[in-house]
């Protein structure tokens, strides 16, 4: 059975395969991966889970109580790309962070979204500049606060990018919809280049 055709179930909710966001080692050995499904549910149109790598294949949960992560070292999205680098994007979503890496910055994100850093991927930005770009919450979300005083005294730098007339933006609005406002073609690469840039010397240590 194709990745396409895998449906999964969450208590009370049919979900179909969208797509895999693999997580490795510096080494680009295999960790764990976090799924994603959507549904026909307007009120939950996605939902993630985890399979870890084990004896050289993916596998889930074996009893709905499984713990499936237990005993798998957690790390952050995409950690061979920046592992010893100068800096890096820290996004909130896996989906921001390969919008950044294709157009050729160092991005990641935590596995558990925003409301759940895990502390032990804290080392992993040791003497690292970290500039986080975060979702648009007009619910009072503090996410990227709370990130850099998780980070304070590990990373070398904590810089927080702010969206231009971001009062005026949707909530959950998102790097990727910023990108978005830039036209697909061929020569809008380096117009999208420059709205990151611009988001780095618009943020705020």
């Amino acid at each position: 059975m194709s990745d396409n055709e895998r449906y999964e179930r969450k208590p009370g909710l049919a979900g179909s395969f969208s797509k895999a966001y693999t997580y490795t080692d510096e080494l680009g050995n295999n960790l764990y991966r976090k799924i994603k499904c959507v549904t026909k549910d307007p009120e939950c149109p996605k939902f993630y889970y985890f399979e870890r790598w084990e004896d050289g294949h993916w596998r889930g949960k074996k009893t709905p109580d499984e713990k499936i992560l237990e005993g798998v070292r957690i790390v952050p999205y995409r950690l061979p790309t920046f592992a010893g680098k100068q800096s890096v994007l820290l996004c909130e979503g896996e989906k921001d962070a390969e919008s950044a890496a294709a157009l050729g910055y160092m991005a990641t994100t935590s596995p558990f979204g925003h409301n759940n850093w895990p502390a032990e991927i804290t080392p992993c930005f040791k003497d690292t500049e970290v500039y986080v770009l975060y979702d648009v919450d007009h619910q009072g979300g503090q996410w990227p606060e709370k990130i850099a005083a998780q980070l304070y005294r590990t990373a070398w730098g904590i810089f927080i990018c702010r969206f231009p007339d971001e009062g005026n933006r949707p909530h959950e609005y998102d790097l990727t919809d910023y990108l978005n406002e830039v036209p697909s073609g061929e020569y809008q690469r380096r117009d999208k280049v420059t709205r990151i840039r611009e988001l780095l010397r618009e943020s705020i240590r």
